[in-house]
């Protein structure tokens, strides 16, 4: 699933934005911010957890970024492309389940981020708010906030302009189903 997520963040990232072929160096972060961010991140995300709140995440961007994709690819709900399409998603949700992410190393590589980024005392004071009430809430709803029909709605409609722009990078994609739309429907 994170593959599939990977690959449509990506056609939806402008150009600029997206990873060069030839990787900047990295700075490595100050050891007392590394230490800090892993504490903060601990606070934020607490390792029991983890799992299901990237699941829960994943879950809501997949169920805002397929019909989007469909969407944008002007697919007909029930067609041959449209079955095409869930069958590759099932292929990819399956591979996650079979091949998931480790989060020893993600989380380690957010603590990494998080320490270039951020001061020892931006970091301390993340972990203090994680730790109120509001806080706490703030990190349990924020995961499933990909499902709030406002936000929703605006990624479904961001990601069927993202692929109606891509035309080029879809052609493949396009002339197997324009193959299966003159097949017919075979059940």
């Amino acid at each position: 699933m994170l593959a599939l997520l990977a690959a449509l963040a990506a056609a939806a990232t402008p150009a600029p934005v997206q990873a060069s072929s030839s990787p900047l160096p990295i700075a490595a972060p100050a050891e007392q911010n590394l230490v800090v961010a892993r504490q903060m991140l601990v606070a934020m995300y607490p390792p029991s957890e983890r799992e299901k709140l990237f699941s829960a995440m994943q879950d809501g961007l997949m169920a805002n970024m397929i019909p989007g994709f469909k969407s944008g690819m002007e697919v007909t709900p029930g067609c041959r492309c449209d079955q095409m399409i869930d069958r590759f998603s099932a292929i990819v949700s399956e591979d996650a389940r079979e091949h998931p992410v480790d989060m020893n190393k993600l989380f380690e590589v957010y603590a990494r981020a998080y320490a270039r980024n951020f001061t020892v005392a931006d970091m301390q004071s993340i972990t203090s708010f994680v730790g109120t009430t509001a806080g706490s809430r703030f990190m349990q709803r924020g995961q499933v906030m990909v499902s709030d029909p406002d936000v929703s709605r605006l990624l479904t409609e961001q990601t069927a302009a993202s692929i109606k722009r891509l035309g080029p990078k879809l052609s493949a994609l396009r002339a197997e189903m324009a193959a299966a739309k003159t097949e017919g429907v075979k059940r």
